[in-house]
């Protein structure tokens, strides 16, 4: 996988709370079933409600300029996201193989 975006600059030096890795299909409904299970995952080991809100917009958003560009040209493909949430802190990474932006 050639893309990676990152959702944090703190590097991590503590041991996680919490460690979820997802590979998934790079399609919309694969999105919106991550993302719920994401959801659940986080609010269960401590995000509050209104933070998940804004990680679930942000998330939304880039999984599914993912989909919509990165891999508008091709049939399949994949996106793999490694979420650490910590007490203070929650980092993503994201990978896919598609198609890089293009600056025109």
């Amino acid at each position: 996988m050639k893309d990676v975006s990152l959702a944090s600059v703190q590097h991590m030096t503590e041991i996680p709370d919490l460690v979820l890795n997802f590979v998934i299909p790079a399609t919309n409904m694969a999105v919106r079933r991550m993302l719920h299970g994401l959801n659940l995952s986080l609010l269960a080991n401590g995000l509050s409600d209104a933070d998940m809100e804004h990680v679930e917009i942000v998330l939304a958003e880039v999984l599914n300029n993912v989909v919509e560009h990165a891999y508008a040209d091709r049939q399949r493909g994949s996106i793999a996201m490694i979420t650490c949430l910590q007490r203070y802190k929650l980092e993503l990474e994201m990978s896919d193989s598609g198609e890089p932006r293009r600056d025109d």
